[in-house]
């Protein structure tokens, strides 16, 4: 065990011992971040894999999970670095307690389950392994519940039994699909059952203030009092049939969705079912029971609401954004006035990065006044304000993005404690952005106190000190947050660490860091990347004197911007520069199809005729001076130049070239 003093990594000073978690841990200081951490032992180390794989796990951070933070070696031994979470454990409480009651038995078990999916819904995912009444910490202030200690060999173990599924699994897939799915073997699955099982057993003693045997007594003999639905998610976790949830989205998802439960329900749902097909009966008889048929057509309508938006919700990330718009515009066919569709529509232009439509989307609901305002959709309300307030970060218009995150902070549930973090978070930067650093101090401090978070503080500060021009204080910043950050964090802080190598023209160090990074991106972050990626390489070619590095350039990024088309992401931008680098290279024929794309997906946008203009003029360049004609090139001039002065774009260098380009050859006598 660790010694009082002994430094690890020349960082986390080590303090004294504590039992956390059933656990003998050291607690050390992190001098860099300047907070209390604690120290597990992991393994005796043989190789520098483990250690890698081990830090890896850094990135599994969730508000109801312990965090992983860093692993260190220390005289042969590996140790893994976590966050100090505060609280009793339920063991410590239950024997001073004994059974709880239904409520707090409930508000721990959302938590519990939080943490759990967290876990398993990872594209490698991993066990906890060791769910049980030590490793859930309960928050003194806020009651609410955290899983801590999960076995780190095993979540290795796991992960890398995961991409062996992968690698036999990807030769039958294409590239892109891949990075789509989640991949589970046989020893995850068999782990995933024994912390639902465990998960079970937790709660029902918690609740009985004993085991459950085996066979168990059911919860609804021997706590006839408690609500049905609870129950018999909690028999569920303890049966040894189809009935048990296969992992901890599937028990996020029940807890989530209590009413399914209920026998009294599952009643109506049958009885609707027969309604309804006795309903079509008499339609079909040519019966008139027009209050039977009225009542018959709203379930109809609001049960295939219900599928339609629970269809496109559990169906996020799988870059299928036509296929999810045409059944949300269905949606809001069938039930206009019901909020969950116009929230999914701009979650969905949100991922496929059309922002200002998000904004327009947002501005429409809020007119709207026949689109519900209840209680019930203050959850909906605060999650369509913060996914707006995203858009307006995102386009740069930093006061309307701190209107709407405020917006989202007031309509938040208080339950929502990741959501409640990461709109005060944005709110307080946008006021950052915007200028108004003292608007921004209150909540600071207040998200300060809510997660302790050293991420969250360095995203926050790097953003100060980018405001106020210190740039290099705020790249070691951003570092430190896009290491240990959540997703949106991550994202942020990575694009601003490209754009200060940019500001500081280090183009190779920037070139090299986004590679990095593309190697481990997943989803609309990874295409982000890899578009990021292929503008630097552009500009390094268009900045690069030599013909043959020119050249290579290009090609480097033809492959990045060829990678986000085949990923199926042909923006209007990939396509343009497709045919850009194409015609530069001398491939005319390749650009001539490039540009046929561009001006047919996207008819409106001026960049497809001037790159029409371009191609023509430098075919027409090519031939003799007495085979010459300029009507192709002055069709597409003519047609780019009405689209871009009615764009509202004024900083265009290649449509003045182009101007310049036709007044030459006008004067030159080339159209008649």
């Amino acid at each position: 065990m660790l010694e009082q003093g002994i430094r690890l990594a020349d960082r986390y000073a080590v303090r004294d011992r504590i039992s956390y978690g059933g656990e003998t841990v050291s607690r050390a200081y992190d001098v860099k971040t300047e907070r209390f951490v604690l120290v597990r032992t992991v393994a005796d180390v043989r190789d520098s894999e483990l250690l890698l794989r081990v830090k890896a796990l850094s990135t599994v951070e969730g508000s109801h999970l312990q965090t992983v933070l860093d692993a260190a070696v220390y005289d042969g031994t590996l140790y893994a670095i976590c966050d100090d979470v505060k609280g009793a454990s339920l063991r410590s409480a239950f024997l001073m307690h004994g059974q709880y009651g239904e409520k707090e038995v409930l508000r721990w078990a959302r938590g519990t389950a939080k943490a759990l999916s967290t876990l398993h819904g990872r594209r490698y995912p991993i066990a906890h392994g060791r769910v049980d009444m030590t490793h859930i910490l309960i928050d003194p202030e806020k009651s609410s519940a955290k899983l801590v200690n999960y076995d780190i060999q095993e979540a290795v173990r796991l992960q890398d039994a995961s991409r062996s599924e992968e690698a036999s699994w990807q030769q039958s897939k294409k590239f892109y699909q891949r990075r789509r799915e989640t991949f589970v073997s046989d020893d995850n699955a068999d782990a995933f059952a024994r912390d639902i099982r465990a998960f079970g057993e937790v709660m029902y003693e918690l609740l009985t203030g004993k085991k459950p045997a085996s066979p168990h007594e059911p919860l609804a003999e021997c706590l006839p009092e408690m609500s049905e639905p609870f129950a018999n998610v909690i028999e569920n976790c303890l049966a040894d049939d189809a009935r048990r949830y296969r992992n901890g989205l599937e028990l996020m998802d029940a807890l989530r969705h209590l009413y399914r439960e209920d026998s009294q329900y599952k009643r109506y749902r049958l009885e609707s079912h027969k309604r309804m097909m006795a309903g079509l009966a008499c339609i079909a008889a040519g019966a008139v029971l027009v209050g039977a048929g009225f009542f018959v057509r709203s379930h109809g309508k609001y049960e295939r609401y219900t599928k339609l938006v629970e269809s496109v919700r559990t169906s996020e990330g799988s870059n299928e954004p036509e296929k999810n718009m045409a059944l949300i515009e269905e949606a809001k066919e069938l039930l206009p006035g019901k909020l969950y569709a116009y929230v999914l529509e701009m979650q969905n232009l949100y991922e496929q990065g059309e922002y200002q439509a998000v904004v327009d989307c947002g501005k429409a609901v809020k007119r709207n006044r026949q689109i519900e305002a209840s209680a019930e959709n203050a959850d909906l309300r605060s999650e369509m304000f913060f996914t707006w307030g995203e858009a307006e970060f995102e386009l740069g218009d930093y006061k309307e993005a701190e209107k709407a995150f405020s917006d989202a902070v007031y309509y938040m549930h208080e339950d929502n404690e990741n959501l409640y973090a990461r709109a005060l978070r944005d709110e307080a930067v946008s006021l950052i952005r915007d200028g108004r650093q003292e608007e921004a101090e209150p909540l600071l401090d207040e998200l300060t106190k809510l997660l302790a978070g050293q991420s969250v503080l360095s995203y926050v500060n790097a953003e100060t000190a980018y405001m106020e021009g210190e740039y290099e204080k705020a790249m070691p910043l951003y570092g430190e947050a896009a290491e240990v950050g959540d997703p949106d964090m991550t994202r942020r802080s990575v694009l601003m660490i490209s754009k200060l190598y940019g500001i500081s023209g280090e183009t190779e160090k920037r070139i090299s860091f986004l590679t990095e990074r593309v190697g481990s991106a997943e989803g609309r972050f990874y295409l982000t990347l890899i578009s990021e990626l292929a503008d630097v390489w552009t500009e390094r070619a268009e900045a690069e004197k030599n013909v043959t590095k020119k050249a290579a350039y290009l090609k480097n990024a033809y492959e990045q911007y060829m990678t986000l088309k085949k990923e199926g992401s042909a923006s209007a931008h990939t396509l343009d520069r497709l045919a850009y680098i194409s015609e530069t290279l001398g491939d005319y024929s390749a650009a001539s199809d490039f540009i046929s794309e561009l001006t047919k997906n996207y008819p409106d946008d001026y960049r497809g005729f001037k790159r029409k203009a371009f191609l023509e003029a430098a075919i027409e360049e090519e031939r003799q001076e007495s085979e010459r004609t300029y009507d192709e090139f002055r069709d597409a001039y003519n047609r780019a130049y009405a689209l871009f002065s009615s764009s509202g774009n004024l900083a265009d260098d290649e449509m003045l070239k182009l101007r310049e380009l036709h007044e030459k050859l006008r004067k030159g006598g080339w159209f008649g």
